[in-house]
């Protein structure tokens, strides 16, 4: 039956002062400056007095594009990063709550595209979607010509080099370019994690810290993702069998087919 209380002119108007404050906090990794490294990037939050709202954290990275031998690229070489390529930086991304895995996946860059182009709009990448370098190529080959994805992201690193968008670092697959210009990489200069967290009213507050004393179970539901990979035979038929970390049935199941899939 449908639901006509906004027909009720006579309904009293509902007012949440539960919260007093909503702000986010930056947190850096554990590595301090040595992001470039080898080793993972590890960013932890230990404030357990705080309430955080993990669902909208986002992360922030900042860098520079290069040639190998660290000197900058000029405007008319024919490179940039690729499309999602601050995803492509990255092989792999860990989340953990109280020592309990939440979620991980691998292949970050194929990953995420394949979930953006099914979560994002074709406008998206016209708006903030180039804050996070996504912007589709139209051609697969690095053209300023015809490609007009390439060329966008190539003018918003390139002649503008100050970009914001984890975590082991894999600079091949995030770049793209023509055969002229020299080879690159990616100098990390920031990674943030950026977490909300809310200040309760001091009714919120104390509503809180009564289920928290009283240890009342609490209902958490949360999506939790993976991304497996195999390499097909030479076989009109194949058998992939795929594992789960639970006992929950999948909600969806996406496959995608690449060539060329490392160092690309």
């Amino acid at each position: 039956m449908a639901d006509y209380k906004s027909l009720d002119l006579t309904e009293d108007p509902f007012i949440d002062d539960s919260i007093f404050r909503y702000q986010f906090g930056e947190y850096t990794p554990q590595n301090g400056t040595n992001i470039n490294d080898t080793v993972p990037i590890k960013i932890n939050i230990e404030m357990t007095d705080s309430f955080f709202k993990p669902s909208k954290a986002y992360i922030q990275v900042e860098g520079r594009l290069q040639a190998a031998s660290g000197a900058s690229y000029a405007d008319i070489d024919v490179v940039t990063l690729t499309h999602n390529g601050i995803m492509h930086l990255f092989d792999r991304m860990a989340y953990d709550l109280s020592g309990q895995n939440i979620e991980t996946v691998n292949n970050l860059g194929q990953a995420t595209t394949m979930l953006g182009m099914l979560k994002y709009s074709n406008d998206f990448q016209l708006a903030e979607g180039l804050n996070q370098l996504w912007y589709k190529d139209t051609v697969t080959d690095a053209n300023l010509t015809t490609n007009v994805g390439f060329t966008v992201r190539q003018a918003y690193i390139i002649k503008k080099p100050t970009t914001k968008g984890t975590f082991s670092k894999n600079d091949n697959d995030a770049i793209f370019r023509s055969a002229a210009a020299a080879i690159g990489k990616v100098n990390l200069t920031k990674v943030s994690l950026w977490m909300p967290y809310v200040t309760p009213s001091d009714k919120g507050r104390h509503t809180l810290n009564t289920i928290i004393s009283n240890k009342a179970a609490i209902p958490v539901a949360f999506y939790s993702r993976s991304c497996e990979t195999t390499t097909p035979q030479q076989t009109s038929k194949m058998t992939w069998k795929l594992g789960v970390k639970s006992d929950e049935k999948p909600r969806y199941i996406i496959v995608g087919f690449q060539t060329n899939k490392d160092n690309d």
